[in-house]
C-alpha cells in the first residue's frame, strides 16, 4: 500500500529501524473507516 501511496510512508530512523508519524496514521484510519461506512450504507 506504501508503494501505491495508500499508506502514509514510513520515516527512516536508522538502516532497520523505520516509524510512521501518529497523525498520518490517524488519518489514514479515518479515511478507511469513513470508505467502510459510506460504501456500506446504515449499519
Amino acid at each position: 500500500m506504501i508503494n501505491e501511496s495508500t499508506f502514509p510512508a514510513p520515516v527512516k530512523l536508522g538502516a532497520r529501524a523505520s516509524a510512521w508519524v501518529e497523525s498520518e496514521i490517524n488519518d489514514w484510519i479515518e479515511s478507511r473507516i469513513s470508505a467502510s461506512r459510506n460504501e456500506g450504507g446504515a449499519a
